[in-house]
């Protein structure tokens, strides 16, 4: 196949596929994947180019050197249509008028494929950054105001290759302003977010970025960057400098920055503290490894916990108790209108009474990420139904989205004039709800008086105002209490005259309501309890000792509260040692207030009292001064952080697929209840005649009882277990606990899981729409299952639970609640996750018999990431990779593989085919005599040089000629060994 295409190049530099797939026949290869996997191997070799993607796939390069002739077309100094780095399409004739006129297109779009030109969305003009002036254009870069804040990355090489910089300019063209690009420089937009990449001198590139959220584009360019020098430039060496934290916060336009460099070699020394050598801030090393990309499992669980932790935050700030969804042509155009009731009048009255409402106002503008996470968020849904309403496609997802998907409950106010869509699909969907007809606007009074009783009984007031003022931060280990009740081994000297929860004791007794994990951990989800506690916590009291600061999950509790929060702290140093004080915790404590419990006393009770009331009195109206962020705002740093953690996960997760060499499979996968088997329980359910209360009408009263009785023991499998002791790490359910088992109900005989797989767009993660594959096995064997992947499914679950995916494990409250519980409690110490990871993916591929994969392909993106992409994102600037996975040919494309077989066979000369070489049959019979004789008389040097002797044997053996599949495998397996050998050389 290969010598095909060389010759071939004697009259041709370029075949169409359908050419090369005849070549291919002609060597025996006539499977579709076969021919994309040798066609991929000769590409990989550089033999022949061909770039699968939408553009460019129905063509194939044989003479590679034919393409550096195409491109020096374009920057070449002897081309004038050129002018100033703008290649205007009307003048691709020009520029290659030397090349058939029916490649002109295609030329062009090969040169996007090689990162030298990118076209502008607005114009028929490609941009090419090499040839674009060198003088910056005037561009708006706007003084920067709360909520947003502007951070950057300084870049610093040893050598700057030419065409490193342009090349990550094409990379990064889809957020670039078109009226802001330059040779060294672009000007890049996302989501309310400004950024700037501009190379500052002949070794530096710079990164700066303004919004709400930076981080996430910070992170997005970072990883172009890396991209191009791994895939083109390998061997370069750079660094790269962050800002001091503690200067962004104070808002300095030249923070001091701290290099990578740096600050890894003071983790590999265990520095707890670098200082700023602008304004001599005192910066945690904790806080600057959170700001780099993460490089390792610490790293990267570091990162987990502030995603999560920041998603949770906003989360509570967007989320409301009411979404309001309405027809856009049934807004009046007057507020006031007299005949019918405008939208905006119901959401005013609504949040008069003193729900949350969200509502837009264009309900043909709206940003679907937003829309999905808004009606997840909301606790009831207020539809204002019509005619037009059920007419809109749009709408009518919404409300199908809500009611079937969502299952949220759903108050129907019917607005409009007409009444016929009762008689639509619509209108059986709703047949068994009430409705309050709000179509009279002069019975308005009455009518909203309706929906907001319905609203009290649908809807629970939000509790955040039950969470203590004062947040109470131990160790078990200097609590005699815990010692006591074996929840913690003793240490010699580590309890004191005080134990930490006689100072909560204390303090109530004065009114002061307190926080302690003794009684409040396990009622949130991973990473969330400690911290919920401390984001309402007006203050902490951090009950400080040499034990305290040798605890990992302590010193997470106490630099969140000091860095991130920025919370008033008093210290009461408990314990008998003082080694505290030249920990992190004691450097960082530097100004606090210090109260010693070590010698015991009343008085010092009575002052930690005076303090911690002084301290939440002065918060308070701290608090009560501040204003909201703009929802805008909240919304587009809410979109930042999910894509950012998302993107954070994916690439850990990309590399244990490299660090444990994975078959091709798409990276996301996660296990789910199985639909088809809850699908036939309900129908099941529902022919068994439930009545209205939901229970079965023919079922005697005495089994009625017994089953309650069943149900109830087996709740009690689930939720009896005993109180949690304090976890040692951040991700760790204690010991003991004891081991949480799931009830039968969620784990029985049947295939109760399957996998599922996640479409892995840059822009949000989604479910394929392809079912999910069941999962065998039995309940022990589910359950232990379960328990190996806890580590790897718990961290992504921590994610998605904040994002608009609709998995039963996440929206189930009751099933899905203990499925997740049962996760957390099993996640282990170890910060790594690989080998669960590792074990989950071999799972899924055997339990995949199909190869579906879920109906994903790899896919190489512009930016140099390789991701697995559903059918609808596989289009635009990218490269369909083949994989192992891929389903057969079938159909009309069988038909044809097999039409052109056979005419390869029709024409085949059987001379020659290679045959084995057939004996006589005395003579083999002889031959075998012979060997038995010696085998007999020479038995025990044969055993000695038997495996020697027996390969040449086998050697010898015919052999029948190997198949095209073969041979190609067998050369795929040539190039791999050389390939090692010479990385070992």
């Amino acid at each position: 196949f290969e010598q095909s295409g060389i010759r071939d190049r004697k009259q041709h530099s370029v075949l169409p596929w359908d050419v090369v797939a005849k070549h291919a026949n002609g060597a025996g290869i006539f499977d579709r994947s076969e021919l994309n996997q040798s066609v991929q191997f000769l590409h990989d070799l550089g033999t022949l180019q061909h770039f699968d993607n939408e553009y460019l796939k129905d063509r194939v390069v044989i003479n590679p050197q034919w393409i550096v002739n195409v491109m020096a077309c374009v920057v070449s100094v002897h081309t004038t249509a050129i002018k100033e780095g703008r290649f205007e399409h009307k003048d691709v004739s020009v520029v290659w008028k030397d090349y058939p006129a029916d490649l002109h297109n295609w030329l062009l779009r090969l040169t996007e494929e090689f990162d030298l030109t990118f076209p502008l969305p607005d114009q028929p003009v490609n941009l090419v950054p090499c040839l674009l002036p060198d003088k910056e254009p005037q561009y708006n870069w706007p003084e920067v105001e709360p909520p947003c804040h502007e951070t950057k990355m300084l870049y610093r090489f040893d050598y700057l290759p030419a065409g490193l910089f342009n090349r990550a300019q094409v990379r990064l063209c889809q957020y670039s302003d078109s009226s802001a690009v330059w040779k060294r420089g672009s000007l890049l937009r996302k989501n309310k977010h400004l950024a700037l990449i501009q190379q500052t001198r002949e070794s530096e590139l710079l990164v700066r970025v303004q919004g709400p959220r930076p981080e996430n584009i910070l992170f997005l360019v970072h990883e172009v960057f890396e991209a191009l020098i791994a895939e083109s430039f390998h061997g370069v060496q750079y660094d790269f400098l962050i800002p001091c934290p503690d200067c962004i916060k104070v808002g300095s336009l030249d923070p001091y920055m701290f290099a990578a460099s740096l600050v890894r070699k003071a983790v590999e020394l265990k520095a707890p503290f670098l200082q700023c050598g602008t304004y001599f801030h005192i910066v945690s090393i904790t806080e600057l490894q959170a700001i780099m990309p993460p490089s390792s499992g610490t790293d990267f669980h570091m990162h987990l916990e502030n995603a999560v932790r920041d998603l949770q935050n906003l989360h509570i700030t967007l989320s409301t108790d009411v979404f309001m969804t309405f027809c856009q042509d049934n807004v009046p155009s007057d507020y006031s209108d007299q005949l019918s009731v405008h939208p905006a009048r119901i959401r005013d009255d609504i949040q008069a009474a003193g729900y949350t409402c969200w509502y837009q106002e264009d309900q043909n503008n709206m940003d679907v990420q937003d829309l999905a996470v808004a009606m997840k968020d909301a606790q009831v849904t207020v539809v204002l139904m019509s005619d037009e309403f059920e007419k809109s496609e749009s709408c009518r997802a919404i409300l199908h989205y809500v009611r079937s998907t969502l299952r949220k409950p759903v108050i129907l106010v019917v607005v409009g004039k007409g009444w016929h869509w009762q008689k639509t699909d619509t209108g059986l969907l709703l047949s068994h709800m009430l409705y309050i007809n709000m179509q009279d606007a002069k019975l308005y009074k009455e009518k909203i008086t309706e929906v907001l009783n319905q609203l009290a009984m649908k809807t629970t007031k939000k509790q955040t105002q039950q969470f203590p003022p004062c947040f109470i931060s131990y160790c078990w280990a200097n609590s005699e209490e815990a010692c006591q009740l074996g929840q913690v081994t003793r240490h010699p000297g580590a309890v004191g005259r005080v134990d930490p929860r006689q100072l909560k004791s204390y303090l109530e007794e004065k009114n002061v309501k307190c926080w302690m994990d003794i009684e409040r951990v396990g009622k949130g989800g991973l990473f969330e309890d400690i911290a919920e506690g401390l984001r309402h916590a007006k203050m902490v009291v951090a009950c400080v000792s040499d034990e305290y600061v040798r605890s990992k999950n302590c010193q997470m509790e106490f630099r969140f509260a000091a860095v991130t929060l920025r919370l008033p702290i008093v210290m009461a140093v408990v314990g008998t040692g003082y080694q505290w004080e030249s920990s992190e915790c004691g450097m960082l404590s530097l100004g606090f207030n210090k109260l010693n419990f070590q010698h015991g006393g009343e008085e010092t009770m009575e002052r930690l009292v005076e303090v911690v009331l002084e301290k939440c009195k002065t918060e308070e109206e701290t608090t009560n001064d501040s204003v909201e962020e703009d929802k805008s705002q909240n919304s587009a740093s809410f979109q930042e952080l999910y894509e950012l953690a998302q993107r954070k996960f994916l690439r850990q997760v990309a590399h244990y697929e490299d660090l444990l060499n994975l078959p091709p499979y798409p990276r996301l996968v996660l296990v789910d209840f199985h639909q088809a088997l809850q699908g036939q329980k309900e129908e099941i359910e529902e022919g068994k005649g439930e009545n209205r209360n939901g229970e079965n009408s023919g079922e005697k009263d005495e089994d009625k009882e017994e089953r309650k009785d069943a149900e109830k023991d087996a709740d009690s499998d689930v939720s009896g277990s005993s109180v949690p002791s304090r976890p040692t790490t951040a991700l760790q359910r204690p010991s003991t606990a004891g081991v949480r088992t799931m009830s039968k109900d969620l784990l029985p005989v049947e295939p109760m899981f399957c996998f599922r797989v996640l479409c892995e767009y840059e822009q949000g993660w989604h479910l394929c729409s392809t079912g999910g594959v069941p999962i065998a096995g039995s309940q022990a064997e589910l359950q232990s299952t379960l328990q190996t992947w806890a580590p790897y499914l718990a961290r992504l679950y921590a994610i998605l639970r904040h994002g608009p995916l609709q998995l039963d494990v996440l929206t189930e409250e009751e099933k899905g609640g203990q499925f997740l519980q049962f996760l957390e409690e099993h996640v282990g110490s170890s910060l790594d996750f690989n080998q669960p990871y590792g074990e989950l993916i071999k799972a899924a591929i055997a339990a995949d018999t199909q190869g579906e994969a879920g109906g994903l392909a790899r896919c190489h993106l512009p930016n140099g990431k390789t991701v697995w992409l559903c059918e609808q994102h596989r289009h635009g600037r990218l490269t369909i990779l083949d994989s192992e996975v891929s389903a057969p040919a079938a159909g009309a494309e069988q038909s044809q593989v097999d039409a052109d077989m056979l005419e390869q066979l029709q024409n085949l000369n059987i001379n020659d085919v290679p045959t084995p070489n057939k004996q006589p049959q005395k003579q083999l019979q002889k031959q075998q005599s012979a060997g038995a004789k010696s085998t007999a008389t020479k038995q025990q040097p044969k055993k000695q040089t038997s495996m020697e002797e027996g390969a040449k044997a086998e050697a010898e053996v015919p052999q029948r000629p190997k198949t095209a599949k073969e041979r190609f495998r067998s050369a795929v397996n040539s190039v791999n060994a050389q390939s090692k050998a010479c990385t070992l050389m």
